[in-house]
């Protein structure tokens, strides 16, 4: 079964969907382990066109507030989905963007003529997105211990907490549903990337095959501990309990979708029963993830 091959020996995905629509700066999606080499090889690729820096520079004047340029969820209405949705493989998705919409999408114009004559007439941002997936890809692929970045995951973790909190929690007390226990996970969670992070420091550059084996099976079952076997209520296909498509916009990314989506239909009693079960239900996934990392290994090694 293909399925359980991929599931067992996939790394990460690395999609592009649509390469160019526009020439503005690039638009990323992508899980959060990989923020960190995403941001790093940004730096590295030159910005195409006329613009002066590199291709970081110029994503970040979009958010000239912050410390770093966004990264958004993962949606879906592309590739990555079955990556990322049924096998808890770390994926990401990147496209230079436009400032307006791209309107020949999904049209019999979007061919060549529009893409030389209109939407990168000098093809130098479609070398430049070239360039940012292959030192993606060689960088994940000939770093001994996987370049991935847990405490990543401990921060947007932590954003998508508190705006589900911000929304919902006088609503949730009214029904008797605590936060607390969500909170705590996510609590556990946060330490244990901290000490892990420090591990994967402490080995970098370690030789020792079966430390390097170790610390990589860690990193890829983080993102695997978030899949639910069943699915999401009503939607079995899609398995993330972190990230999922909005059950209202197949394209855009919820959070905590299972949480979310039941909420959104609580009217009764039981429904509302069920509003605690699928936040359990995360916090369980999360302190998965906190074991994965917190799990004695390299002690043992000599």
């Amino acid at each position: 079964d293909i399925q359980h091959l991929l599931g067992a020996n996939t790394l990460v995905y690395l999609n592009i969907d649509v390469a160019v629509s526009g020439m503005s700066h690039i638009t990323v999606v992508s899980s959060p382990l990989l923020f960190e080499i995403i941001y790093n090889v940004t730096q590295q690729v030159d910005c195409p066109g006329d613009c002066k820096g590199s291709v970081y520079d110029q994503w970040k004047s979009f958010y000239p507030s912050s410390t770093r340029p966004r990264i958004n969820n993962l949606g879906s209405g592309t590739d990555y989905v079955a990556f990322i949705q049924r096998l808890g493989v770390t994926s990401m998705d990147f496209t230079y963007a436009g400032e307006s919409s791209y309107p020949v999408y999904h049209s019999v114009h979007d061919n060549f003529y529009w893409a030389s004559t209109f939407g990168d007439p000098n093809f130098t941002h479609h070398k430049a997105m070239g360039e940012m997936w292959s030192r993606i890809g060689i960088e994940i692929a000939t770093t001994p211990i996987l370049p991935y970045n847990p405490t990543d995951y401990t921060q947007r973790l932590r954003e998508m907490y508190d705006d589900l909190k911000e929304m919902y929690e006088d609503s949730l007390k009214q029904h008797g549903i605590s936060l607390d226990f969500l909170n705590d996970a996510l609590g556990e969670f946060s330490k244990a990337a901290i000490d892990f992070s420090s591990t994967l420091k402490k080995y970098i550059d370690t030789d020792n095959e079966n430390i390097i084996r170790i610390l990589n099976n860690k990193l890829m079952n983080i993102e695997r501990a978030f899949i639910i076997p069943e699915g999401l209520p009503g939607r079995p296909y899609y398995k993330h309990v972190i990230f999922a498509p909005s059950s209202v916009n197949m394209y855009a990314s919820a959070s905590f979708p299972g949480v979310v989506d039941a909420i959104f239909n609580a009217s009764t009693p039981q429904e509302w029963n069920e509003v605690h079960r699928q936040l359990d239900i995360v916090a369980v996934h999360v302190r998965y993830a906190t074991q994965i990392m917190n799990q004695p290994s390299v002690e043992w090694i000599k």
